[in-house]
């Protein structure tokens, strides 16, 4: 949503970095539009929520076109709120409450006074398992911290996605008709999971092998949270700098904005019964500029990394580790 509001160098940097070569800017909203109404739809077993809106500080006034794109694609809802008001931060909170189920509930604290643009996305997904699983029992868990006990659980798989690889083993757990899966990625016992997620690449999460499985697996929740620089500070290593600076040219929206501050929220919660999780993500916008089949033995009692994917277009919803 931010992109579709950069012009010049800095549409170009968003493009570079997000990998859309020469695509426009119509080809990549009718992309996202395509995804937002295929994602909830791909599987009536799993609820999955996209929702997104734009919120504008009083007497700003932002381009017609780009609002328009915003509710004709991205589907998000509208919002005109005096900012210098702290129940400003009150009315952004229930809105994401309300997109998450309750589970998210206090994306702000505060408002920055030059703030005049925020963007928000919420993700909400529940997804069952394809396979039947035991009830949890109490097992060991070598994390980075030492030995703990968690809850865990059995899953007999007749057919997962595998492969082993020099220093882990990578397999998909799938939920409800197979159109959502985790993907786990754990490393092989005396290698460190931070070690090869350092130079993590997309392809180490497409195992291209199957077999089946009985897969012993731990309980867990998770919360997170990025804080104001985090991600912007991974981006700019990524190359993308200028929607961050006084140099930034998001003219499609208005004149002489930047993007401040991206907060990212999540939590998930994974047991035997399969997978929920939800996301918030806030820009701040304000003034500057098939292998043999055989049975695998899989005991996941180390720490790992897990990600939750749409099968058909090999897209990530969430990605994660546990180490502890």
């Amino acid at each position: 949503m931010s992109a579709q509001g950069a012009k010049a160098d800095t549409w170009n940097q968003f493009a570079a970095v997000l990998n859309w070569g020469n695509a426009s800017k119509e080809d990549i909203a009718d992309y996202y539009k395509a995804m937002i109404s295929g994602l909830a739809k791909a599987d009536p077993a799993v609820g999955f929520g996209n929702e997104s809106s734009v919120w504008v500080t009083s007497n700003y006034v932002i381009k017609p076109d780009y609002k328009q794109t915003l509710s004709s694609f991205f589907s998000a809802e509208s919002y005109e709120t005096d900012f210098s008001k702290a129940a400003s931060v009150d009315l952004i909170n229930n809105w994401v409450a309300s997109k998450t189920e309750g589970k998210i509930t206090q994306m702000l604290t505060e408002l920055d006074p030059q703030t005049r643009l925020l963007l928000l996305n919420a993700l909400l997904f529940k997804g069952p398992w394809s396979y039947e699983t035991t009830k949890a029992k109490k097992d060991k868990f070598y994390g980075n911290a030492g030995e703990s006990r968690k809850d865990f659980f059995d899953m007999s798989c007749e057919i997962i996605g595998y492969e082993k690889r020099k220093q882990y083993e990578v397999f998909r757990l799938p939920y409800g008709n197979g159109s959502y899966d985790m993907t786990v990625l754990l490393p092989s016992k005396g290698v460190l999971l931070q070690d090869i997620v350092e130079d993590l690449h997309v392809s180490a999460l497409l195992p291209h092998d199957y077999a089946s499985a009985h897969v012993h697996f731990p309980c867990f929740s998770l919360s997170w949270d990025s804080g104001s620089k985090l991600i912007i500070n991974a981006l700019q290593k990524t190359g993308l700098t200028l929607p961050f600076s006084s140099n930034a040219d998001f003219s499609d929206i208005h004149d002489n904005l930047m993007i401040t501050s991206i907060l990212q929220k999540t939590t998930i919660d994974v047991n035997e019964q399969g997978t929920e999780f939800e996301a918030a993500t806030l820009v701040q916008m304000g003034d500057g500029a098939a292998g043999t089949v055989d049975i695998k033995e899989i005991g996941v009692n180390r720490p790992f990394l897990f990600a939750i994917r749409e099968t058909s277009s090999d897209t990530f919803l969430l990605i994660g580790t546990v180490s502890n």
